[in-house]
């Protein structure tokens, strides 16, 4: 899943369920959106479906269970689609903010707006918790998706470019950092978060915040409103900005190529 940030025209790159490819694309102007779904192997049309929208710029969606989840409504919200035919299942409304998507799993949906941590029931949309974060001054919503740990602990970053932890247990702020300039979405593997914070590529401890290890971008990769991308793969960390890709190693902190 991800998206090509070029977000003049509110495109989104795709993700894949069951065989076939599932994305979120506007088409014209005002409220024209759809969800395309198209077979991953022989790139044929599947379905389409038209979705409610005020010409917000989109991520692509976040799929779990057979089901795509994504921002959609006229005034903002989140919805569920069937991950096959794109048919709308349910929606509700939430604040109005773009430029985000869900994080899932199998307990519920995760939406980080308006300095809220919210928990939808993925099966029919209605409320299971909130997690109000009260140093959030609530302008905005998370940059990207919030990120799951498997452990019972979510991440995400506010418009204020303020990382934040959230304990899911006992619906609390776990840590929150401040004074950052992130210019990508953040990353999770091993229990370490990667981030990018002006020139500075930056390892942190999940549990408490604390950076482990930095690596120097040599020059400034990103352009206008496209953000960098990072990506964890085994030992390598692929970051990626407009027109540059650099790889570091995980283990010696060094800059592969």
């Amino acid at each position: 899943m991800g998206d090509d940030r070029g977000a003049a025209l509110g495109e989104a790159l795709a993700a894949v369920v069951g065989g076939e490819v599932s994305g979120l694309v506007r088409l014209s102007g005002g409220a024209s959106r759809e969800t395309w779904s198209f077979d991953a192997a022989t790139g044929q049309l599947v379905s389409q479906a038209l979705i409610t929208s005020q010409g917000e710029e989109y991520f692509g969606p976040t799929v779990f269970g057979g089901a795509a989840f994504s921002e959609s409504g006229y005034y903002g919200g989140l919805a569920r689609f069937d991950g096959m035919t794109g048919a709308l299942q349910w929606s509700i409304g939430l604040e109005q903010f773009h430029q985000w998507t869900p994080a899932v799993d199998a307990d519920a949906v995760y939406t980080y707006l308006g300095g809220r941590l919210r928990a939808t029931d993925p099966a029919d949309g209605s409320p299971k918790y909130e997690i109000v974060d009260p140093s959030s001054v609530g302008m905005g919503s998370t940059l990207g998706s919030p990120v799951l740990d498997g452990h019972g602990r979510a991440f995400a970053v506010d418009s204020q470019s303020r990382l934040v932890a959230f304990t899911l247990s006992d619906r609390s702020v776990l840590w929150s950092v401040t004074d950052l300039a992130l210019y990508c979405d953040i990353a999770l593997a091993g229990g370490m978060l990667y981030d990018v914070s002006g020139l500075s590529f930056e390892a942190r401890s999940a549990t408490t915040g604390a950076v482990q290890w930095t690596w120097q971008l040599p020059e400034f990769i990103n352009a206008g409103n496209v953000r960098m991308q990072v990506i964890v793969a085994n030992n390598l960390v692929f970051i990626a900005g407009v027109e540059r890709l650099y790889v570091v190693d995980l283990a010696t902190h060094q800059q592969v190529w």
